[in-house]
This record gives C-alpha cells, sequence and structure tokens, in this order.
C-alpha cells in the first residue's frame, strides 16, 4: 500500500473510490469488505471517477483508462504528455488537461468530442453538478474561465481584468 491520491462518492453514496501511489484504485462498497482492485502496471493512479452506473474511469501520467466495476480493463485513452487535470462526466465525456487545450472524450466510444483551447496553459478544470452537461476549464496564464457543454463548444468566455489578486 502507498498514500491515498483522489477519493470518490459513487451518486448513490454506496461505493467508493480510491486511487493510491501504489498502481491501484480500490472500489470499497462500503457495506461490505470486498473491493475490485483496477491496477496500473507503470505509474501510480492520480485521479479516479464513475463515467457511467456500471463503467469507472481512473488516471495516471499517461492518460486515462475505462473499467468495469467488476474490475476489467475496458480501454486506455492517451492524453497529451502535459496531464495535469481531469473532469469525468457520467455517461458523457472526460476531459484531460493538455497544455493550452483540454481533450473531451466520449466514455462509451474512446473517441475525441473535440479540444476546449485557451490562449494560455490551463490551470485547472471542473463539471457542473449535479446534472453533468457542462465543463469549465479555467488559466491563470490568459485570466479566462470557459465554460464548455458536453459536445465541446464553448458556451462562455469569462475575463478577469489583469492584476487581479486571489486569496
Amino acid at each position: 500500500t502507498d498514500g491515498v491520491l483522489d477519493v470518490r462518492f459513487s451518486a448513490d453514496d454506496r461505493l467508493l473510490l480510491t486511487t493510491s501511489r501504489d498502481r491501484t484504485a480500490r472500489l470499497w462498497e462500503i457495506d461490505s469488505p470486498d473491493m475490485p482492485v483496477f491496477y496500473h502496471p507503470r505509474n501510480g493512479v492520480s485521479g479516479v471517477g464513475y463515467a457511467t452506473g456500471t463503467t469507472l474511469v481512473t488516471f495516471d501520467w499517461t492518460g486515462a483508462h475505462l473499467w468495469q466495476r467488476d474490475g476489467r480493463h475496458i480501454r486506455s485513452l492517451a492524453v497529451p504528455a502535459y496531464f495535469s487535470g481531469w473532469a469525468v462526466g457520467e455517461g458523457a465525456a472526460i476531459a484531460g488537461v493538455g497544455d493550452t487545450a483540454a481533450t473531451l472524450f466520449d466514455t462509451a466510444s474512446g473517441k475525441d468530442i473535440g479540444q476546449l483551447s485557451h490562449d494560455g496553459a490551463i490551470s485547472g478544470i471542473t463539471r457542473s453538478w449535479p446534472k453533468v452537461d457542462r465543463f469549465a476549464t479555467w488559466s491563470v496564464a490568459d485570466h479566462t474561465a470557459r465554460i464548455w457543454d458536453a459536445a465541446g463548444k464553448r458556451r462562455a468566455l469569462l475575463k478577469h481584468p489583469a492584476g487581479v489578486v486571489t486569496a
């Protein structure tokens, strides 16, 4: 075992998904000791999320990996070399952050939906909650936040004036 890096509850609060530097993701049934283990052969698992009710997604520094809840690997998705963030949309898409673009993937097919671009390096990404139909990206470098729909279309550009200090 090694340090825990990420934790997510399922929508029904019955499951807990954890990731670790020991190259595993573990799915815990909160009221049961049984758990499938999702093993990454090369890298620590840095992030995790629920793609659908029966599909999970894990992230390491090489990409995103889709799994069945029983631990069977479905497929791996490559992401840019500079991989710094993610967001999982239930059943719709996941986004891996690259340098100045985030790639939106379809979790069912593994195909690219589109690029979510900024003028500067993307600092982070999140998704709407509880309805998962939008993603937001932000960039310290270009002073903006951008809102995208699940089809990859930009819905809003929010500009902060230069020199704003955040706490």
